[in-house]
């Protein structure tokens, strides 16, 4: 527990400041790369890619009636996370994590009302001269829900064993 009122500011922060970075990096994805791949270093990658599905492009549905019905899917899925968050803040716990998955999936659902698809540009990599692995492409948003979930996790299983 601590004192909520304390920090609102870093929360907004936090919140705000991903969906900035997120926007902006995506814009740059779309301007700057268009069609080119641009290597940073050896196992980095900046190559732009539309999902139209969701994660690592499971459910990529070419018509817009299925674009819809998942931009509604992942809409209710968003409101009720952000309700769980609500509540968890008046409770006084920590929502740092939370408030990673909620800017991530915000700053994603955008991206689908805007573009029809999400913008994914980030391409790790491991390539030796026999065989090369690919990471599936992702953005700063998803990064942010990765990080965050799996901090809501942790923090999950930190809390009841506290408890026992």
């Amino acid at each position: 527990m601590y004192k909520k009122q304390s920090l609102w500011w870093l929360y907004t922060a936090v919140f705000l400041g991903i969906i900035a970075l997120d926007r902006i990096s995506k814009w740059l994805a779309v301007t700057v790369l268009g069609g080119r791949q641009v290597s940073l270093f050896p196992g980095l990658n900046f190559t732009l890619m539309w999902n139209r599905g969701v994660s690592w492009g499971l459910f990529n549905r070419s018509s817009y009636l299925g674009l819809y019905f998942l931009a509604l899917f992942i809409a209710i899925v968003i409101v009720f996370f952000l309700v769980y968050t609500i509540h968890e803040y008046r409770r006084g716990t920590m929502i740092l994590f939370e408030l990673l998955v909620l800017a991530g999936a915000l700053s994603n659902f955008f991206d689908r009302i805007y573009y029809g698809a999400v913008v994914d540009f980030i391409d790790i990599y491991v390539s030796t001269g026999v065989w090369s692995w690919h990471w599936p492409t992702f953005n700063v948003a998803d990064a942010c829900i990765v990080v965050g979930m799996g901090g809501i996790l942790v923090k999950g299983l930190l809390c009841e064993r506290t408890k026992i």
